[in-house]
């Protein structure tokens, strides 16, 4: 399986993903540092193999058409907007059965988790 998690910034949610899905995943974030942050720490926890990191913005993703089987992005779509990222990023899903596009937002509590099938689109 593989999943863009799109807004990493310091990849706490990457890590987890890594850690639970065994999926190789491409953490995106417009910041080196917050990127370097993750490659440290999925280094200490010999994730380093599923974790491959991207610095890009999320306005111009450098991925290919139907490369992902999921895409994350934990509070930041909202940089560019719901919408627009459903309709941008939905060229990157693969052609399979099951498709996902999971937005969470956290407001000091988490608010929303939306898991919005291919279908949607």
């Amino acid at each position: 399986m593989k999943i863009a998690d799109i807004g990493c910034g310091n990849g706490g949610q990457t890590i987890t993903l890594a850690q639970y899905t065994g999926a190789q995943i491409t953490a995106v974030d417009l910041f080196p540092q917050s990127l370097n942050v993750l490659n440290k720490k999925s280094l200490e926890l010999g994730l380093q193999n599923n974790i491959k990191t991207v610095e890009a913005s999320m306005n111009k993703l450098p991925f290919e058409k139907e490369e992902f089987d999921i895409i994350c992005s934990e509070g930041a779509t909202y940089n560019i907007g719901f919408n627009r990222g459903l309709q941008e990023w939905k060229k990157y899903f693969t052609v399979s059965k099951f498709h996902c596009f999971c937005l969470i937002y956290l407001v000091n509590v988490i608010v929303a988790l939306s898991l919005i099938p291919f279908s949607y689109f």
